[in-house]
């Protein structure tokens, strides 16, 4: 009997080695949950520990915020509806019936502003020299602040209005540079990413892509001294040549007369009313109506009238006679140019003889009709200021002292130095300007480099001096006849361009 007591003990050891303890207690491990934001999807997943799994989630007490669930696995997802802060109690079971809960708090915040963004431009494109309302479409644009172009100075837009938070109105400044430009919109949230793109119309640089492909029709005229001169009318179209249809887009149009030089039927030299392309087809893609006179049965070498004071002084009839064949154009119901002519904006050019022939219609013109005198403007190339057919008598011009004149002249210009282009500035009013081109000549004013006899040699290429021409002609009139200001500074008296220019010189201005 000694050994029976012992050997029960080892067994009961042995059996008490050999059991389990069973599951831990079962818990909620989350006890915070992250902030939700309103109109944001919401995602969470409550975490329990102990117990013996699968585990079961209710909400037993409160509920989470309107918008937000819970499922069984746990998870708290939704989208927030209203900001707050919101208390629940949720309940974890485990496949045993053991339970535990939690009280939980759940912070909704409103939503930051939606950062602004562009989808649409109404119009996507506009002439460049006037304003262009336009209507932006998007989302975001509550409280919007500011709407600037990408260009090169991030030209803020005028008269901006917020009409919703997806809609809203500005107006595009004149005189931005020509090109494609996006834009972008400020609010308090931020700025937009780039919009789509706002073509910018070329009405300024005659050396870009113009506005309007040049059209041009070829007509008579009734002249002022009774005969009927032929004409070339130049106009904006959609495609360019002859009797192409023209363009409507930001008509009506203002208008230049050009007058070629001293053209008798013996010394034509390469000068016709039809060879004057390097101004007129700039100032028809940017947005003129140009007409060229043939002057030729005006222009008397000997005989009657053989003076250079009579020649010119019928040639300014026939340019005044221009802009009254081009009203009659502006209002005929049958004409292609039909109410796309404002002849209330006028300007007149010329080279030599037919400059000379622009500042007489000028002074006529505001003696005839005063304050309602239709020509706002003059620019002259190489125009003389004597009479060579009565040994060197100075022109008469009358008074132009209203008109604003461009006078250029020319270094190898031996037919009209450029002194002479100095006596017809100090008869000049105010604001009018004069300059040289450095190497140019008489004979370079016009399509062809023809020499004119008794002009001396160019030292520049004809491409350049029409280049110089045109780039001042079309900026003078463009400030003087249309009125803009800004993009055409650069090509004026005291403009960036102007001055830096070195292939001009003796510069006056007043």
């Amino acid at each position: 009997m000694r050994y029976v007591i012992p050997l029960l003990v080892l067994c009961l050891a042995a059996c008490s080695d050999g059991q389990s303890e069973g599951p831990a207690a079962l818990s909620i491990v989350t006890t915070t949950l992250a902030d939700g934001l309103v109109s944001q999807t919401y995602a969470a997943t409550l975490q329990a520990a102990g117990g013996a799994q699968p585990y079961s989630w209710i909400v037993v007490a409160g509920a989470p915020p309107p918008g937000v669930t819970l499922n069984g696995q746990g998870d708290l997802t939704g989208t927030p509806a209203s900001a707050g802060s919101f208390s629940f109690t949720a309940r974890v079971q485990d496949s045993l019936g053991a339970q535990a809960d939690a009280a939980l708090l759940l912070n909704v915040l409103a939503a930051p502003p939606a950062v602004p963004m562009v989808t649409a431009i109404s119009p996507t494109s506009g002439l460049n020299d006037r304003p262009v309302p336009i209507t932006l479409s998007g989302s975001g644009f509550t409280g919007a602040t500011l709407v600037q172009l990408n260009d090169a100075t991030q030209t803020p837009l005028t008269n901006l209005v917020v009409v919703n938070s997806g809609t809203l109105t500005a107006t595009i400044p004149a005189e931005i540079t020509p090109g494609n430009w996006t834009l972008r919109v400020t609010t308090p949230a931020g700025r937009s990413a780039p919009s789509p793109a706002y073509a910018a119309r070329n009405m300024t640089d005659p050396e870009m892509p113009w506005a309007f492909a040049v059209g041009y029709l070829d007509s008579t005229m009734p002249g002022a001294s009774g005969d009927n001169p032929a004409v070339r009318i130049y106009y904006p179209a959609a495609t360019a040549g002859l009797n192409a249809t023209p363009s409507h887009l930001g008509a009506p149009y203002p208008c230049v007369v050009f007058n070629h030089g001293f053209k008798p039927p013996v010394l034509a030299g390469g000068i016709d009313y039809r060879a004057n392309t390097f101004v007129a087809h700039p100032l028809a893609g940017l947005g003129y109506i140009v007409i060229c006179v043939d002057q030729a049965p005006n222009n008397v070498l000997f005989g009657s009238g053989a003076t250079a004071q009579a020649n010119s002084q019928r040639d300014a009839d026939d340019a005044r006679a221009a802009i009254n064949f081009l009203a009659s154009l502006h209002a005929g119901s049958s004409s292609p140019l039909s109410g796309l002519i404002d002849v209330s904006r006028v300007g007149v050019a010329g080279h030599s003889r037919g400059g000379d022939a622009s500042l007489i219609a000028a002074s006529d013109e505001r003696a005839a009709l005063g304050a309602a005198a239709r020509i706002r403007a003059v620019a002259v190339m190489g125009p003389p200021s004597t009479d060579a057919q009565q040994s060197g008598a100075p022109i008469q011009f009358g008074n132009f002292t209203a008109v604003p004149v461009l006078c250029i002249g020319a270094t190898a210009d031996a037919i009209a130095p450029y002194s002479q282009q100095l006596d017809i500035f100090a008869l000049a009013g105010s604001p009018s300007a004069a300059f040289e081109i450095v190497g140019g000549n008489h004979s370079q004013y016009k399509d062809s480099a023809t020499q004119l006899t008794g002009d001396s040699a160019a030292t520049i290429s004809l491409a350049t001096q029409q280049e110089i021409c045109r780039r001042y002609v079309v900026a003078w009139f463009n400030r003087h006849v249309k009125g803009m200001t800004v993009s055409t500074a650069p090509r004026l008296p005291g403009g960036a361009a102007y001055g830096a220019d070195s292939r001009i010189q003796n510069r006056q201005s007043k």
